[in-house]
Formats: C-alpha cells, structure tokens, sequence
C-alpha cells in the first residue's frame, strides 16, 4: 500500500510539474515579456515541492529567456514557494540554498558548486593570460 501511494505521489508531483512549466512558459498565460533587458527584474511565481534542482534550473532558464550550462555534480531536490520574486532574486536565492554558484560567459551562464566555478574561472584566467588568447593550436 505504501509503494502505491509513493508511486502515485511521484506521479503527481509529475504531473504537477508538467502543467506547471506549461502555464510558465506560455506567453499567453505567463503574460511573457519579450523586452530582454527587463526580464530579469520581471516577477515570477514558483511553486514546487520536492523538484529536481536540475529541472528547477531549468525552468528558470526558460522564464529569464537565457540558457545555463549545469554542472553534472547538481543533485537533489528542493522545495520552494516564492510569490512575485524577481526573476534574479529568485535564481540567486535558489543556488545559494543549494551552494551554488554562476559564473557569465557571453550569452551562457555556467552553474555549479562553489569549488568547481572557481576552478573553471582560475582556468580562464590562465588560459587568457597565454599567448594568443591560450588553446591548443598545433
């Protein structure tokens, strides 16, 4: 009885999940905002219990319109609640709950525990103090 009711939850959650990311991503629904440079300030609603950190992030890279390369070391769940939160407020809030940390490339947003952003951003620095802008061009 027990690994019904389990197995009916996680289904639930899915579902929830799904209609969820529907209504957040439909422009008509979700009232989306096509000025890009507003985005991140525009307030978002989220609502999940128990959600994959990994498909919360990306959510929040559909509603902010931007893309995020995820660390493979991102795991676990997480709850949250947050009602007209800023977009940025909300991504912030969510990856240190989590210590996590992003770190800007052009248009991509690089996201991962603290240690691994720091190595990545030690190896730009290196690689961008070598000759002709570092690489390995044999």
């Amino acid at each position: 009885m027990s690994s019904c009711i389990h197995r009916l939850q996680k289904y639930f959650n899915r579902v929830c999940f799904s209609l969820a990311l529907f209504m957040l991503l439909s422009p008509n629904l979700a009232g989306g905002n096509s000025d890009s440079q507003n985005h991140f300030l525009s307030p978002i609603s989220l609502q999940f219990t128990d959600i994959e950190v990994r498909d919360l992030l990306q959510v929040l890279a559909k509603l902010g319109n931007t893309n995020f390369l995820l660390s493979e070391s991102i795991k676990g769940k997480i709850s949250v609640d947050l009602n007209k939160t800023p977009w940025q407020t909300a991504l912030h809030s969510i990856l240190a709950s989590r210590g996590l940390r992003l770190v800007r490339n052009g248009d991509i947003y690089w996201i991962g525990p603290h240690a691994e952003i720091q190595t990545l951003q030690q190896f730009r620095r290196e690689e961008a103090a070598l000759p002709f802008g570092g690489g390995s061009h044999q």
